[in-house]
């Protein structure tokens, strides 16, 4: 989790070429609130709430909702995003974020791709220990059995323009199968006017994870019936089964 410096300093950013400017991912939204009905969910942590793609339209929908997130920058994109929403936010690890007890936990976006498999399970068990009994806790991942055939080539995989200022991304994956690991190596352009761009680099691995590992690593730290889609992040790629969509409810 390296890079975490550098979304301080680039939120803004992010939140434009991952968001397309929008407040909130409404496909992600509403897959979480069809569960949460059918949990009979009332409050809610975010973990890793990010910029508040999540945090906003759960609180519009009428959940208590809080959210940390280990950015400083992204939170206080967030914060101004979430002006007049009653979401409080903290700033803080996923793997030892301790606020309360909730019905439901919720980690999108594929923030814990960012995890190693250790920390990935100390997160597990952590949002085990931050849940109710019966609790239910939600995340997405990309799905190592379908990410390998992803382009090996660089793509500009975002475009925006702002005003007088234009943003390109250009990213470039590399898949290991050994390792299911996936490295992305970008470069983003940022040009006001006709003025020489800045360029931002940023490389960062993602572990991935078949069905079955998830399943597996679920029930062996605190959950039982855990399901494992692949309705993960279509607000982004608009395709079933590259990213695996989770839930898994805490035991009681």
């Amino acid at each position: 989790m390296a890079h975490v410096d550098l979304y301080d300093d680039t939120a803004e950013i992010y939140d434009l070429l991952e968001l397309s400017g929008q407040a909130q991912t409404p496909i992600t939204n509403n897959l979480l609130i069809s569960q949460f009905r059918q949990h009979n969910v009332t409050d809610v942590l975010d973990m890793t709430c990010g910029t508040g793609a999540q945090t906003i339209g759960l609180s519009r929908a009428g959940f208590r909702v809080v959210g940390s997130d280990l950015s400083r920058g992204m939170l206080d994109v967030a914060i101004r995003k979430s002006s007049g929403l009653p979401v409080t936010y903290h700033q803080a690890d996923m793997r030892s974020v301790s606020l309360g007890k909730f019905d439901a936990i919720i980690s999108m976006f594929n923030a814990i791709g960012h995890l190693s498999t250790p920390d990935f399970e100390r997160t597990v068990r952590n949002a085990a220990d931050n849940l109710r009994p019966g609790g239910i806790y939600i995340f997405d991942i990309f799905n190592r059995d379908v990410i390998g055939l992803a382009a090996g080539h660089e793509i500009i995989d975002a475009v925006r323009e702002i005003g007088d200022t234009k943003y390109v991304r250009f990213t470039r994956s590399h898949f290991d199968d050994a390792s299911g690991h996936l490295t992305l190596t970008q470069r983003t352009y940022v040009q006001r006017r006709r003025e020489e761009p800045r360029v931002i680099p940023d490389e960062y691995t993602l572990q991935t994870y078949r069905q079955s590992e998830l399943e597996e690593l679920l029930t062996r730290n605190g959950f039982e019936q855990a399901r494992v889609t692949g309705d993960g992040m279509l607000d982004v790629f608009g395709v079933r089964g590259l990213c695996h969509f989770a839930v898994a409810r805490k035991a009681n």
